[in-house]
């Protein structure tokens, strides 16, 4: 599971790094200290590919939040106009409020990457 990997991935950068850092920091070395090229393929291959993914996972759920209340203003304005009756509304608004309500819920588990810097400004 992707839970299991980020398990996975942090014990291996804290068992890589030496005693007493608690921060994570990037192949281009730390105080002096060089990563091996194992561990930078390591961290490009997981930790990169990691977070890109996050990205457009967070970018897909916020197109899934505007489609959705699109799909809610346009069911106001169908309602308003008679086009739709009340129970198709009410049945309709349900159905995209959960569904919006699941993304922001999603995107809001996603707040923070492992970092702790968020991602839901890119």
């Amino acid at each position: 599971s992707i839970e299991h990997q980020r398990t996975w991935q942090k014990s291996l950068l804290q068992v890589a790094l030496p005693c007493g850092y608690s921060e994570r920091y990037g192949p281009e070395g730390l105080n002096g200290f060089v990563f091996s090229q194992p561990s930078k393929v390591f961290y490009n291959e997981f930790l990169i590919g990691d977070q890109k993914e996050r990205i457009i996972k967070v970018r897909k759920l916020k197109g899934v939040i505007a489609k959705q209340e699109e799909r809610i203003e346009r069911l106001q304005d169908n309602f308003a106009d008679g086009i739709i009756s009340s129970d198709d509304f009410t049945q309709m608004k349900t159905r995209f409020s959960e569904m919006k309500r699941n993304a922001v819920e999603d995107l809001s588990s996603m707040e923070e990457d492992t970092t702790g810097k968020s991602v839901l400004s890119h």
